[in-house]
């Protein structure tokens, strides 16, 4: 039997349909990038829900390539690395190389990678299985939370042959002077301690720890181990066991358990997850895990791409934040070791990190909000005792506080959990969080990591001047939005004081309007505008963006900017232009092109002109139309049934899917259902056709159900002529989240022209 064989018939043990959800997810979407050009900047993950730990294949081992370890289209495997990545941008920790040899002890990573076969190769979130032809041995991996089981299988042994057939499982980690790497061969175990070398101010205490049981068949244990320090380019722990090429050793099973607390704690997370449970049934009980979230949506047997996409999209927005919690061994409660607090004791309740709130605020917050609020409580909770141990909420974490991109949106997301009441955190706690963002600076250490930078110079003129910091209009912006948030809960917890202070601000991004040229612009502490302005030009005032891109960023408040403009028809004309404008920009501060503007060019053929899907400060724009008037709605209707149909395909996203949130965006607007402005007192969906005849959203915390479903359904039709709710008209382009979790029928009628 050939590998290909052997994976399929792997696999149908463990799955029980084809069209199950999950059978539809492609982990390999997003995972062919570069540093220059990002189709999703992304490595297939198997994992649970949120998880602890992320599994994947290490296609390179190169030092220089960084965060970029995999690469869809590479021909080689170095194994199957344990990773806590984020994002190539924030690198990795806690990772570790587990790799099989069979032969010559060739034991650097440099050495020891082996074709592998692409086609035969098996990516599911619950199981991966890969061929080291090389090697002629198969690696599976199935993931628990903290732990996993892998099985390497071996060629067979060649009697009396003239080569070396010894089996070697080698373990490569980090080095760093205060990494550890142990190993006792009589007993196959290897331990080890990896602390980050990322993050601010993360204590020496904090580390993955893990502890690795190898055995063969009726407990064949490996006759030589031992552990080696590099310390050139490679810089790295390389421990290996041999074992002699015996009936018994022939299949080799690796159970590993990991953890931030202790190595005693990592070997009970093994002990308690896997226990004496065989590879297939830890696969299939992580199998089933990801069937009861990801039927949450049923699509009503739909199986196209389309289909494939969003059950991927979907999969992808339930990988992060990552929990970082674990079940005390002795207590039986949940704890975690934390990267803010001064002290090595775990601390009680969740933990979460590896997302940035700039991005996950606008589609993957609102999704779990919408979807998943029984997953969404105990992560903001997570987010809470962050601050509670650190001080501050965080802006980016991984592990702890990361000086990353700008704003202050967890006071956003905090604020939406709030208003759409969902259960499991303090909302008094959260409150605190969110005020202390709104009222007070920054400790002058925090390297940008909290708070608000130039939070005095924004306070006393009213936005954040060009000569205070850069990104001074995206600064200014982003501050102004959570200001709004903040506002709105002040006044529905009745902090009447708060409130008032608050009342004024959530209207100073009319202080970077410039009504000359319709657009947001940068100016000096003393009124007057950058000159001159270039309005392609990138960087500068604007993070990751230009004029183009930030010119409308104000959606908790479109009447207002439309009051701006002159009127919503001025205001909607003026967006069009973003559509109609050429594919050009000029690099700005950032002194070359970046990869977002490289993305933003080759769109589809250039037919979204300044629209930029793949980047975050754009997620928003197509639905300001609709937030505008009914009278617009069609070109909201329009646009993103483009950018769902040809920017988003089997393979690929159209720029970094960034931790869930580019997932999110697709899989909300297949629903029809998108989020504006998260943290809105009176939270609501503007609607848009949806991308399936049928889909039905079953709510965990309702018990109840809603059929979306669109009459007349075709592709080509992207206008909607009709919305009814359980058979009432739809009125104003927009429904509330108390309806649609109250279930019923959203129905819509399709065109192919705009209704009149």
């Amino acid at each position: 039997m050939d590998f290909l064989s052997v994976v399929v018939v792997s696999i149908c043990a463990v799955c029980i349909g084809a069209s199950s959800p999950e059978e539809l997810v492609n982990p390999l979407m997003g995972t062919d990038s570069v540093y220059t050009f990002s189709n999703g900047n992304l490595f297939p993950v198997t994992a649970l829900p949120h998880g602890f730990n992320h599994w994947t294949i290490q296609t390179r081992g190169n030092a220089a390539d960084g965060g970029w370890f995999f690469k869809q289209s590479d021909r080689v495997a170095y194994g199957i690395r344990c990773s806590h990545q984020p994002s190539p941008w924030i690198n990795d920790y806690g990772n570790f190389l587990i790799t099989p040899q069979v032969g010559e002890s060739l034991t650097a990573t440099a050495d020891s990678y082996s074709p592998y076969n692409r086609t035969g190769a098996s990516f599911h979130p619950y199981y991966m299985a890969v061929d080291m032809m090389r090697y002629q041995t198969k690696m599976e991996l199935a993931p628990t939370m903290h732990a996993a089981i892998l099985r390497l299988t071996f060629p067979a042994a060649v009697p009396h042959a003239p080569f070396e057939q010894t089996r070697r499982v080698i373990v490569t980690v980090p080095y760093d002077d205060m990494n550890t790497v142990k190993m006792d061969h009589q007993q196959g175990v290897i331990t080890a301690e990896i602390h980050p070398t990322v993050g601010l101010g993360i204590f020496n205490y904090f580390a993955l720890y893990f502890h690795m049981e190898v055995t063969g068949a009726n407990g064949a244990k490996p006759y030589y181990g031992t552990v080696q320090s590099q310390t050139n380019s490679a810089k790295t722990f390389t421990a290996w066991f041999d074992f002699t090429p015996t009936a018994d050793t022939r299949v080799i099973t690796i159970k590993v358990g990991t953890s931030f607390i202790s190595l005693q704690q990592a070997k009970w997370n093994m002990e308690h997850e896997i226990s004496n449970s065989s590879l297939m049934q830890v696969a299939s009980k992580a199998q089933m895990r990801w069937r009861s979230l990801l039927s949450r949506v049923d699509l009503h047997g739909q199986t196209d791409d389309h289909a494939k996409i969003f059950y991927t999209c979907l999969f992808k927005s339930l990988l992060f934040p990552r929990r970082i919690d674990e079940i005390d061994m002795k207590t039986l409660k949940r704890v975690h070791a934390s990267p803010y607090a001064e002290t090595s004791e775990p601390q009680p309740g969740p933990l979460v990190t590896d997302q940035g709130f700039w991005d996950g605020f606008r589609t993957t917050y609102p999704l779990l909000g919408l979807l998943y609020p029984d997953l969404l409580g105990p992560i903001l909770e997570g987010w809470l005792n962050a601050y509670k141990e650190g001080g501050w909420l965080p802006k980016w974490a991984s592990p702890g506080y990361r000086e990353s991109m700008v704003g202050t949106f967890a006071d956003v997301v905090l604020a939406d959990a709030i208003f759409k009441g969902v259960p499991g955190f303090n909302y008094t706690l959260a409150y605190e969080a969110m005020r202390k963002d709104a009222f007070e600076a920054p400790p002058t250490n925090a390297n940008g990591a909290k708070g608000r930078v130039a939070f005095t110079e924004y306070l006393k003129q009213g936005y954040i001047g060009i000569e205070d910091t850069s990104g001074a209009v995206a600064r200014t912006l982003d501050f102004v939005f959570a200001d709004w948030a903040t506002y709105s809960v002040a006044a529905h917890l009745n902090r009447t004081a708060d409130a008032m202070k608050l009342a004024e601000r959530k209207n100073w991004y009319q202080n970077v309007y410039d009504s000359s040229t319709g657009l947001m612009r940068g100016k000096f502490a003393n009124g007057s505008f950058w000159e001159p302005f270039d309005q392609f030009e990138w960087g500068g005032p604007y993070v990751e963006g230009g004029a183009w891109q930030y010119g409308w960023s104000v959606p908790w408040d479109p009447k207002g900017l439309a009051a701006l403009h002159g009127g919503a028809d001025k205001l909607a004309e003026k967006m069009l232009n973003i559509f109609k404008l050429p594919r050009k920009w000029r690099v700005g501060s950032y002194g070359q092109e970046i990869h977002e503007m490289t993305e933003m060019a080759l769109a589809n053929g250039g037919i979204f002109g300044q629209y930029d899907q793949g980047n975050q400060p754009g997620h928003h724009i197509l639905y300001m139309f609709t937030a505008l008037g009914p009278k617009y709605a069609h070109i909201t209707q329009k646009w993103t049934r483009l950018v769902l149909q040809h920017l988003y395909t089997i393979n690929d996203y159209p720029g970094d899917e960034d931790n869930g949130e580019m997932s999110s965006w697709f899989v909300l607007s297949s629903l029809g259902l998108y989020c504006l402005a998260p943290g809105d007192i009176s939270p609501h969906y503007i609607v848009t056709m949806p991308l399936f005849p049928k889909t039905t959203l079953h709510f965990e915390q309702t018990r109840t159900s809603l059929d979306i479903t669109v009459s007349n359904f075709s592709l080509s039709k992207p206008y909607i002529t009709k919305a009814t709710v359980d058979g009432y008209p739809l009125e104003g382009g927009k429904i509330t989240h108390a309806s649609v979790i109250t279930g019923g029928t959203l129905a819509f009628s399709a065109g192919d022209a705009p209704a009149l």
